[in-house]
């Protein structure tokens, strides 16, 4: 008896787990939408029934964003660079973002024009919590996160102000979703977005590096060797990075360089710059240690196995039953397809 409910019990163990109904997933982002678009349409009703800017701060970063549209009309180099640099002690992000809103023609002129950008800011929030909470976790976990998100007083409240705290919010999920999915930087087009977003954020609001610094500190710890490792010098990518630099500050520099005089570090800002673009480009450029792009070399095969949270469930499930220490290939490939790829 008891060998036929041993038997019975490890048949029950490697058989796999049920099909998800279809109901099971549309479901979840149907609800998402609507979470979206309730907070949506909330936001742009408070807006319209409200006659007064909201916010100690609010007002002058509305004055500045209008003060921007002086820098870029028309558009110029000495324009966007002037708009770059001022004011002094306030990071340009959000005023630059506030110009494509400023020009819609509203009733409510450029006060209800301007908190347009945060309404929006605050739904691809929403999103993007989504996102992230589904490489972790399943589709309903992942709707409560983005609704307690969508829903949060605060939340609603930085979505229906002129403040940066949207964008702010808005860049740090992306670029943990970034992180996330660059597999330790070995995945080029999301390497690009999580240095996109990283600079977004450090020109939305100087404390952006506080809410990434502890994920990027482990990511760089689990791949230290990889990136020991990883070749250090090609001569290509060396000279597209130079080129490329020289150009950048050829035309960011040169025709603001007086401008560029009164900045704290002064003519030292050009060296800056080229440094940063060439080192960039020549990032972006460089192949493994093999010659292969750089988005097949650093992950390992359990490493993906986590990037899916079922495919990594299932395939411990079958390394247990089996007693060894590895999965086979051919075991992996079952595993793989009964899984499916992140949806």
């Amino acid at each position: 008896m008891s060998a036929h409910a041993s038997a019975s019990s490890a048949h029950l163990a490697t058989e796999p787990p049920p099909p998800v109904p279809q109901s099971h997933k549309w479901l979840p982002r149907l609800l998402l939408a609507v979470a979206v678009i309730g907070s949506v349409a909330g936001n742009l009703w408070w807006i319209a029934h409200n006659q007064m800017l909201m916010g100690r701060d609010a007002s002058g970063y509305l004055l500045t964003a209008l003060e921007y549209r002086d820098f870029l009309s028309p558009i110029s180099w000495q324009g966007l660079f002037e708009a770059f640099v001022y004011p002094p002690y306030r990071t340009p992000a959000l005023y630059l973002a506030a110009q494509p809103w400023l020009a819609l023609p509203l009733s409510g002129g450029a006060m209800d024009s301007a908190q347009l950008l945060n309404v929006a800011l605050s739904a691809l929030t929403v999103v993007l919590t989504w996102h992230l909470a589904r490489t972790f976790t399943g589709l309903w976990t992942a709707l409560l996160a983005a609704t307690l998100v969508a829903f949060l007083p605060n939340m609603a409240a930085m979505g229906r102000l002129f403040y940066t705290e949207a964008l702010l919010v808005a860049m740090v999920a992306l670029n943990l979703l970034a992180l996330y999915r660059g597999r330790g930087f070995s995945q080029p087009g999301w390497s690009l977005v999580w240095g996109a977003s990283a600079g977004v954020g450090m020109l939305a609001k100087w404390t952006f590096p506080i809410y990434i610094a502890l994920p990027l500190l482990v990511v760089l710890w689990r791949e230290r060797r990889a990136l020991l490792h990883a070749p250090v010098w090609n001569a290509r990518a060396a000279l597209a990075g130079i080129c490329a630099g020289a150009v950048f500050v050829a035309l960011w520099w040169l025709p603001n360089r007086e401008l560029a005089t009164t900045l704290p570090a002064g003519n030292w800002a050009a060296l800056g710059w080229f440094l940063i673009v060439a080192d960039c480009v020549y990032a972006l450029l460089m192949p493994d240690r093999h010659g292969r792009a750089r988005k097949n070399s650093i992950l390992s095969r359990s490493d993906r196995l986590c990037c899916n949270p079922e495919q990594f469930y299932t395939a411990r499930c079958v390394g247990s039953a089996g007693g060894a220490k590895g999965i086979s290939r051919s075991s992996m490939n079952s595993i793989t397809r009964s899984s499916g790829p992140y949806t």
